[in-house]
């Protein structure tokens, strides 16, 4: 299993339009994470940024059903206005993945 955190932001304005629309997450793309190996997943908003937090079983696989997948790119597109990534993985064009520095399991 794989941890993976990322950080991008909101554009100014758009934090309560944001945290609005993730009360409705379609059902569809709840799935396409599921059956993209997709365990855990949490997104945290702090004044303009956002904190993304998942488990899954490989992130290479997950982001190659999402990249070209039709439902995962209208979500996208949908919250193009909304969010900036600070800094892109230039070999997937997802946010870049912070690096781990600690994390505790009990």
């Amino acid at each position: 299993m794989e941890r993976i955190a990322q950080v991008f932001t909101l554009k100014e304005g758009k934090r309560e339009e944001y945290i609005r629309n993730h009360k409705t997450v379609w059902t569809e793309l709840e799935q396409l994470f599921k059956d993209a190996g997709v365990k855990r997943y949490s997104i945290y908003v702090w004044k303009d940024i956002l904190f993304s937090y998942m488990e899954v079983e490989n992130y290479e696989s997950m982001v190659e059903k999402f990249n070209g997948n039709e439902l995962a790119q209208k979500w996208e597109d949908e919250f193009a206005e909304l969010i900036e990534y600070p800094e892109v993985d230039p070999s997937n064009g997802w946010p870049i993945a912070l690096q781990e520095v600690w994390n505790l399991e009990v």
